[in-house]
């Protein structure tokens, strides 16, 4: 039963004292989580917003009157990169 399942172990029973072990508070008890997708959060509104101001300036500077390509380049990349961060932030925490 070991050799199929070794997690299992972990949390039936705690060797010393025989008792299964206390669940882990989580969210607003720990304050550790919050904080940590917080931060995730921020970064990631950070990321597109910064790369939309870069295509707006440069939008503004090449050809102020025409289609702004540019600041929907800076949308586009900016969501693909806030997303791909904000994955691998959620996974490796896991």
């Amino acid at each position: 039963m070991d050799v199929l399942f070794p997690f299992c172990k972990k949390r039936m029973k705690d060797p010393e004292s025989g008792k299964p072990p206390e669940p882990k508070p989580s969210g607003i008890g720990s304050g550790g989580d919050i904080v940590r997708y917080s931060a995730v959060g921020i970064e990631f509104a950070a990321l597109v917003g910064l790369l939309v101001f870069g295509g707006y300036s440069l939008d503004q500077s090449i050809h102020p009157n025409g289609f702004p390509w540019f600041l929907f380049l800076g949308l586009v990349v900016g969501l693909g990169l806030g997303t791909w961060r904000l994955i691998f932030q959620v996974s490796r925490d896991q």
